[in-house]
């Protein structure tokens, strides 16, 4: 065998195993959308890079371009700031060609900020990972919060794939007359310790809020046990939670039960009853 054959061997061997490379190593392909809430454009746009950052830094996922995500959200007239529904967020996901897509939300407290970050798989539309933080200095510890916010999600757990075995809860706005910042907050709490037990999954809040205005109720309204139970198997619910908060003084009071049909386990911490 002469030494241009083994050449032109060796070239189809190499072509060979990088196409098979492509073909079984692709990443994960993920769609960062620019986070809702009501606060300055320069903190959403830490949050969105520093997201990005830590998903390009982390082996098997990608991030999507950011013309080609304002391009299918113009299209379908959409505007980044504005996606946070589950079912929304991962139908636009599927037209980029992402697998993944992360919505986030930011809160003003004062002086620091809430945030909640959400991993949803588009072709289910579910939760596969919610984190959430808080800043304690401002604008000052917002870049360290959020790294290690999204590491948590991407480096520091391995992402679990959502099955049908999971139980399916949904998850009402909570009641009370508090300001609607504590109520959103409670409820981000809340979604982000379901979805990472690793049992549960929790319906999407477009589902939760048509079903609930068919049946003219208002998901802050959602209080008597009966009616949430009602709601919840129209919804295709095996759990609902329902949640009351009350300010005292300075301080604020958290209510929480888990209903599940016919047992109910009184005012007690959330991580009692699903870890």
């Amino acid at each position: 065998m002469t030494k241009s054959v083994l050449k032109v061997i060796l070239v189809l061997v190499m072509l060979a195993m990088i196409s098979a490379g492509g073909v079984w190593g692709q990443d994960k392909k993920v769609a960062v959308f620019d986070p809702a809430g009501s606060v300055e454009n320069a903190v959403k746009a830490i949050v969105r890079e520093e997201v990005g950052s830590v998903v390009v830094n982390t082996q098997g996922y990608s991030v999507l371009e950011r013309q080609l995500i304002n391009k299918v959200l113009e299209e379908n007239r959409f505007q980044q700031g504005g996606l946070v529904d589950e079912s929304q967020a991962s139908e636009m996901g599927k037209m980029m060609g992402a697998n993944y897509v992360i919505v986030s939300s930011i809160t003003k407290l004062g002086t620091n900020y809430h945030i909640s970050c959400k991993l949803i798989d588009v072709q289910t539309a579910y939760i596969e990972r919610q984190r959430t933080a808080q800043t304690q200095s401002g604008t000052g510890d917002l870049i360290a919060v959020v790294q290690r916010m999204a590491k948590e999600m991407f480096v520091d757990i391995k992402i679990r794939q959502t099955t049908a075995t999971d139980k399916k809860v949904a998850l009402f706005d909570p009641a009370g007359n508090l300001d609607n910042v504590f109520k959103e907050i409670l409820r981000e709490e809340i979604s982000a310790t379901i979805v990472n037990t690793g049992k549960y999954t929790a319906l999407e809040r477009q589902l939760i809020d048509k079903v609930l205005e068919e049946n003219r109720f208002q998901a802050g309204g959602m209080v008597d046990d009966s009616q949430a139970s009602e709601m919840g198997r129209i919804m295709g619910a095996n759990f609902v939670f329902v949640s009351n908060i009350t300010s005292l003084g300075s301080n604020l009071r958290r209510n929480l039960f888990l209903r599940c049909w016919g047992t109910y386990w009184g005012d007690r911490r959330l991580k009692d009853h699903i870890t």
